[in-house]
C-alpha cells in the first residue's frame, strides 16, 4: 500500500522511499509500520512466528479507528544497521533483514514496551494457564518445559492455555491478572491432531483461542532444568526472576541475536523501574511462588502436583 505524500527516511548516503504501510496490534496497542521492503510486510501478514512471539497479535492494512500508539519505520538495504528513537518515532535500518527476518518480531516487541508500561501493562517471557479461574505463570528459559507443562495442565486438569511463550499481565480491582498470551503455540512434537506442521519454523503449531476474561494470578512456577532435584517456595528468587523478565526488553537487552550487532537504545527510567518493582512485589506477595529444579521428570511431576492443588482449591473469580 503506497504511502501518500512520498514519505521517506533519509540517511547520510541514500534516501529510502517507504512503499508499504500497515498496522500491527499487540493486545490493545497499535503499531504503524512503514517500510521499503515487501518481505517485511509479507512477514507480518503471514508468518506464524509473530503470533507466537507477540501476545494477542493481529495484522491490518487499515487503521480506521483512531491513531496508532507507536510509529515504526523499517528500511532494508542500509550500509549500517541501526535502531534509534527520535521525536516519538522508531527507526530501524538493516543491511539485509531477509537473512534473519524473525528478528522483526523482537523489534516490534521492543518498540511497544514503554507504551505498555505507561498503561500499567507488562510483557513477560512466560507461559500461562487458567485452572478454574486461577491463573498460573510458568517462568523459564527457552527449552525449560513451559509448553510441555502448559499442555499437561490442559490435558490432565482441564486448564485453559492463555499462552506458552509470551504473556501480558496488569492489574484489575487491585489484583494482578493475566490479560493475554500468544496466539500460536510451537512444539517439537505433535501432541494431538490439533497440531499442524510449519515448514518455515520447522515445528508443530496450534492456534490458541482468545478469551476476554482476565485470570487472577494465584501461582508462579519457575522451571529450572538440568540441575539437582529440589523444590523451593517463596524464597525471594521468584521476585528476582520476575523483575529480570519484566526489565529485559524495555532496557534494550535480551533480544534475538543478529550478526550485525544491532544495539537497542535503553528506554527505561527510574519512574518505570519503581513502578515495575512495586507491581512485582505486590504480585509475589499475593501468589504462591515455587521454583522447580531438576530433571524433566521431576519438574513435570512437580507441576502436576501444583496444578492439582489449584484445582482442589476451587474456582477463583475477580471481585468487583
Amino acid at each position: 500500500m503506497p504511502l501518500s505524500g512520498g514519505a521517506a527516511e533519509a540517511t547520510a548516503e541514500s534516501v529510502f522511499i517507504m512503499e508499504y504501510l500497515f498496522y500491527i496490534t499487540v493486545y490493545n496497542i497499535s503499531v504503524q509500520v512503514c517500510t521499503n521492503e515487501i518481505n517485511v510486510r509479507d512477514y507480518f501478514r503471514t508468518n506464524l512466528f509473530s503470533r507466537h512471539m507477540l501476545p494477542a497479535y493481529s495484522y491490518s492494512e487499515d487503521m480506521s479507528n483512531g491513531v496508532p500508539d507507536v510509529e515504526l519505520t523499517i528500511t532494508n538495504g542500509s550500509s549500517r544497521p541501526m535502531i534509534k528513537f527520535e521525536d516519538g518515532q522508531f527507526f530501524a535500518s538493516y543491511k539485509d533483514i531477509c537473512r534473519d527476518i524473525r528478528h522483526l518480531s523482537y523489534l516490534v516487541l521492543y518498540v511497544i514496551q514503554a507504551c505498555m508500561q505507561r498503561r500499567g501493562l507488562y510483557y513477560i517471557h512466560s507461559a500461562a494457564v487458567d485452572i478454574g479461574g486461577s491463573g498460573i505463570l510458568l517462568l523459564g528459559d527457552s527449552g525449560s518445559g513451559k509448553t510441555t507443562a502448559a499442555l499437561a495442565a490442559c490435558r490432565d486438569f482441564g486448564a485453559r492455555i492463555i499462552g506458552d511463550d509470551s504473556v501480558i499481565i496488569g492489574e484489575e480491582n487491585y489484583m494482578a491478572v493475566i490479560l493475554a498470551g500468544n496466539n500460536t503455540l510451537f512444539c517439537r512434537e505433535r501432541y494431538s491432531e490439533a497440531f499442524s506442521y510449519d515448514d518455515m519454523n520447522k515445528k508443530y503449531y496450534m492456534s490458541v483461542p482468545r478469551y476476554k476474561e482476565s485470570s487472577a494470578v494465584r501461582m508462579i512456577v519457575s522451571l529450572t532444568p538440568y540441575c539437582e532435584n529440589r523444590t523451593n517456595k517463596n524464597t525471594g528468587q521468584g521476585l528476582r526472576k520476575l523483575l529480570d523478565l519484566m526489565s529485559l526488553h524495555i532496557a534494550g537487552i535480551g533480544y534475538y541475536y543478529l550478526p550485525d550487532r544491532l544495539i537497542y537504545p535503553n528506554m527505561d527510567n527510574s519512574v518505570f523501574a519503581k513502578e515495575r518493582f512495586l507491581f512485582a512485589v505486590g504480585l509475589v506477595s499475593s501468589a504462591d511462588v515455587y521454583e522447580l529444579c531438576g530433571d524433566r521428570g521431576y519438574i513435570m511431576d512437580g507441576c502436576r502436583e501444583l496444578f492439582s492443588r489449584i484445582q482442589a482449591s476451587g474456582p477463583q473469580t475477580l471481585q468487583n
